[in-house]
Formats: C-alpha cells, structure tokens, sequence
C-alpha cells in the first residue's frame, strides 16, 4: 500500500529563527555603543516630560523596553539621576550664556495648591533672543510655606536662589 504525501502548508509555516539569530539577539549591546544613545534619549523623556525617575524600575516599562529592543539594557537609576544631574548643568550654563546677550528680561509667579493642600511657588523669565525669538524658562519652583500675602511673596523672591 502507498502511502500518501502530504502536501506542506506554506501559510501556516512559522519560521523559526536559527541558533545564530537567537544567539545575536539575545547579546547585549556593548555600553559604548548605540546604548549609550539610548540612555540619552531616556533621560530626555524623563526630564521632558517629567517622568518619575522610578519608572525605569517598573515591571511594565522594562517589558515594553524589552519588546521594542531586547539588546538595550536599561541604564540603573543612579545612573539615570547622574546623567540627568549633567543635563541640568550642560542648561543652566547654555541658559545663562543665553541670557548674556539678552537686553530684558521679564519674571513672572505663580503660586497653587496641590491637592495634598501644599503651596508651592514657580518664579519663571521670560524674554527675546537677538534673533527675535520669544522664550522662556524656569528658573524656580519651591513650597511655598508662609501665606500667601503680597508682602510673604516679596520676601521669598527676594531670598538668594540656591
């Protein structure tokens, strides 16, 4: 008696992917390469759009990380507050060399409440490059302890920015 071939079903066939390929994807990118330009444009999400630096270490965003790009290793938080510290430096000084060349400058409060009833202040500038371009920056939020007086206002704004 004959046996019959079957025919393969081509459509259905999921390719599996060789030893060489498994191998490849599961090594992780050397710390000098193209992590190293991952771990910048990490820190710059954080600082954007002021992300928690704890989130990082949460289970569903190393997944995600994972998921897009198995070879990233996510950098540790420590190292993400460093790099993160750096980058406040690397714009305070491009922000004051800014403000050399600037003739005016324009500062502006708030003062709100938070939902936890605490009171903070943001002191931000305001002003134009030479280049006719309208900026802003800010220069400081802190809690705001005392009422919020005119003459407790005053006070704080006048106290030296650390």
């Amino acid at each position: 008696m004959k046996k019959k071939r079957r025919k393969k079903d081509e459509s259905s066939t999921v390719k599996q992917p060789t030893l060489q390929q498994a191998v490849e994807r599961s090594q992780l990118y050397p710390k000098d390469s193209i992590n190293k330009k991952l771990d910048e444009v990490l820190v710059k999400m954080i600082s954007t759009d002021l992300q928690p630096i704890s989130e990082i270490e949460d289970t569903g965003f190393k997944d995600f990380v994972a998921q897009l790009n198995n070879k990233y290793e996510l950098p540790s938080r420590r190292s993400v507050m460093s790099r993160l510290h750096d980058v406040y430096e690397e714009e305070k000084t491009r922000l004051h060399q800014e403000l050399e060349t600037v003739l005016d400058i324009v500062f502006t409060t708030d003062i709100w409440t938070s939902n936890q009833s605490r009171s903070y202040c943001c002191v931000s500038i305001h002003y134009i490059t030479k280049q006719w371009e309208l900026k802003s920056a800010v220069i400081e939020t802190f809690e705001f302890l005392t009422d919020n007086t005119a003459d407790n206002v005053a006070s704080e704004l006048l106290q030296p920015a650390i």
